[in-house]
């Protein structure tokens, strides 16, 4: 849910390692920014840069 929440796909901080404990995607996902977000941010950017 948290990884919907912040644009990425499913499962995607899901990766094998050597503890089993969630803490540390919840802090991966905490730590970084919505994707939706960060990519309309660009655009606007990209646009004010161009002069449109």
């Amino acid at each position: 849910e948290c990884e919907r929440l912040q644009g990425f796909p499913v499962g995607y901080t899901d990766v094998p390692w050597r503890s089993s404990s969630p803490r540390h995607r919840y802090k991966a996902l905490g730590n970084s920014m919505p994707v939706p977000v960060m990519r309309w941010i660009g655009e606007r950017i990209q646009k004010a840069l161009k002069g449109v």
